[in-house]
Parts: structure tokens; C-alpha cells; sequence
């Protein structure tokens, strides 16, 4: 069984730990998401799709405001064989995507860096 971590926020990235959830040979570690936000007119706080995803699956969530003083966070992903990243909205430290056993993966939603 191959297990990850998965950093992602947005609903897009939403769909897709849905579907490694599903997949029986993956196991999601954690899951690391933006911290949660006020929304609306009513700035009404909210957490993020992925996060919400998460807790109703048991997963355990990570939040940090900077990646970079989240030890809890690094000592985790040293546990994982990969990382997942899916729209999650940050700029990720390189220390963080080489810490997992055989690195990251990016998911892209849109054809725009094909053209860079």
C-alpha cells in the first residue's frame, strides 16, 4: 500500500483526494490545507473543501500558517512514500517536497503551464 500526503485546498483539489481515497491501494496520512477564512459579506469563517473532506473521512489535518515552522508537518511527511500537491495555494519550501520517501507530485488544473 502506498501512502501520501496531500496538500490542497481549493474544490478542484477536492475531487482529487476524493478519488486517491477511493483508490484501495493508497492511504491518505494527512491532509494540509490553507488555513480557514472568513467568506462573504457576513465574513463568516469557513473551512477550506479539502480540510472539511478530511475530518468527515478521519484524516488528520494540518493547517500551517507558514510552512516553514511546521515541524509536526515535516517529521509527517518523512513518513509518507509521496507527497500530493493540488491546488493548495502556497509556495512550497524544496526541504518540504524531498522530505517525503520518493518525493512529490504536482497535479495541474490548467493547460497554461504547458505553454510556458
Amino acid at each position: 500500500m502506498i501512502s501520501i500526503g496531500f496538500f490542497g485546498t481549493a474544490d478542484f483539489s477536492k475531487k482529487i483526494l476524493l478519488d486517491l481515497y477511493n483508490f484501495k491501494d493508497i492511504h491518505v496520512n494527512f491532509v494540509v490545507s490553507q488555513v480557514d477564512r472568513k467568506v462573504g459579506r457576513k465574513q463568516i469563517v469557513t473551512m477550506t473543501a479539502v480540510k472539511e473532506f478530511a475530518q468527515e473521512h478521519g484524516i488528520r489535518v494540518f493547517q500551517p500558517e507558514k510552512l516553514k515552522n511546521a515541524s509536526s508537518l515535516y517529521e509527517a511527511a518523512k513518513k509518507v512514500d509521496f507527497l500530493v500537491v493540488v491546488a493548495y495555494g502556497k509556495i512550497m519550501p524544496m526541504d518540504l517536497l524531498e522530505s517525503s520517501r520518493y518525493g512529490s507530485i504536482n497535479l495541474h488544473g490548467s493547460l497554461l503551464p504547458l505553454y510556458r
